[in-house]
């Protein structure tokens, strides 16, 4: 039996908890926030990076930091609320609605629900989210069945039904009928393995390439490809999948799926000098061939990365009974400690594909284990890293990087944003303890 030890305590608790606490300074005022938000100076930009009324980039996402500190001051109930408020009141004067867990009405419902945990209260208003919520994934599982094919916005976290069906787990029996249509939704696409002799695709492929700015090979233009990232390919199917049979939701097919997905991530897993790894997309021609040829190990971000899908088949080991998993899924992690930290490719601070996605997402592999030092030492030198990139004169202390701006940009949001660095760098200072907003990542 391999000996295991504890993990150590975080080198870098006090400076994580200043900054963060210094970002919910600057965020506590949701008017004010809202002012400050922008690309500064002269630049422009065309990128949306601010939803008012969203989970990902707006003011429902902003509330999940105050919810989560209200156990260390009772303060931060108001501070939700007024982000919680806005959100409800800039969402009923918005011509059009952002579907899904990233959108405004079902993030919002999340974010409810969250402060509801911290705080009590919110019954009526969750109630009242409840049927357009359901009524949005619904719209969602209709479609798959009419046209099975389309793109990846149907089933990933940030749009899809992977995203609401966790946010439908997390609501409980109020909205049971609706999360099983999601699940086998899903099953039904996870199970659609697809035939190299016709080539017909496997029934997650997703239309068109990964980026809105359609980057990538010709191939991926024209037939599309399998997304392997827990964001927007099949470990986010496989991470719900996995934390809807934990709490008892089961569908028929449900723990076949999770095989067959696993399977997938097995035929494609690669390994160089440090281990195992996987890659972010597979082509059309690398899926009949059944390899990625010439794949570098990519950087690794809670959205495409080592750190969202080992998560997913930790989740997966644990609840449906796979130790092999769990161990696939530590070797991976551990391989990905054991790589240098500069030059990996995380140039942004961020949850979604930068240094504070990572810090969480390592955090679910620090307790006793072979190597929690390997893990722990880069999850010190990722918040160090996190806290020397602090700048007191940008409005939230970081700033977004974009495409047409070089300066970059003032936001403060979930996803990409300040409040999710405050968040990582919170859970970080408390050693890596689970918390309810991670479930937006389908951490937990």
């Amino acid at each position: 039996m391999t000996p295991t030890t504890l993990p150590p305590a975080p080198l870098h608790h006090d400076a994580a908890r200043r900054v963060a606490d210094t970002i919910a300074g600057r965020l506590a005022d949701a008017g004010a926030v809202a002012a400050a938000t922008g690309v500064p100076g002269v630049f422009t930009s065309s990128e949306l990076h601010w939803s008012p009324p969203s989970l990902g980039r707006g003011h429902a996402g902003i509330s999940l930091l105050f919810s989560s500190r209200v156990t260390r001051d009772p303060v931060n109930a108001a501070l939700a609320h007024g982000h919680l408020a806005r959100s409800e009141a800039l969402r009923q004067e918005a011509d059009r609605t952002e579907v899904g867990l990233y959108g405004d009405v079902c993030g919002l419902s999340f974010a409810m629900e969250c402060a509801r945990r911290a705080t009590g209260g919110y019954g009526r208003a969750l109630a009242s989210l409840d049927p357009q919520v359901a009524a949005q994934a619904d719209g969602w599982c209709e479609l798959v069945r009419r046209e099975p094919r389309g793109t990846m916005s149907r089933y990933d976290v940030i749009s899809g039904l992977s995203g609401f069906g966790r946010s439908l787990l997390l609501r409980g029996g109020t909205c049971r009928d609706s999360l099983t249509r999601v699940l086998e939704t899903l099953v039904a696409m996870a199970r659609s393995v697809g035939d190299p002799e016709t080539a017909t695709p496997p029934g997650l492929w997703a239309d068109g390439p990964p980026s809105s700015d359609g980057r990538g090979s010709a191939s991926v233009r024209e037939h599309g490809h399998l997304n392997l990232g827990i964001a927007h390919g099949i470990t986010g199917p496989l991470a719900l999948l996995a934390l809807a049979h934990r709490e008892g939701v089961v569908v028929k097919g449900q723990r076949e799926a999770a095989e067959q997905l696993i399977s997938v991530l097995g035929r494609f897993e690669e390994n160089d000098a440090y281990g195992p790894f996987w890659p972010g997309i597979v082509s059309r021609e690398e899926w009949f061939a059944g390899r990625v040829e010439g794949i570098h190990r990519p950087r690794p971000s809670w959205c495409y990365g080592t750190p969202g899908v080992a998560r997913a088949l930790q989740l997966a080991g644990e609840s449906f009974g796979w130790p092999d998993q769990v161990e696939r899924a530590r070797r991976a992690v551990a391989a990905l400690a054991g790589t240098p930290l500069s030059g990996c490719g995380l140039v942004e601070s961020g949850l979604c594909h930068g240094l504070a996605g990572t810090l969480h997402m390592l955090g679910y592999f620090t307790e006793p284990s072979p190597e929690p030092g390997v893990i722990c030492g880069m999850r010190d030198d990722l918040a160090a890293a996190i806290v020397a990139r602090f700048r007191p004169e940008y409005a939230f202390g970081y700033r977004v990087e974009m495409l047409n701006s070089p300066v970059g940009g003032d936001f403060p949001g979930f996803l990409e944003g300040a409040a999710g660095i405050a968040l990582a760098l919170d859970a970080y200072a408390d050693g890596g303890a689970s918390s309810l907003w991670d479930a937006a990542l389908l951490a937990t």
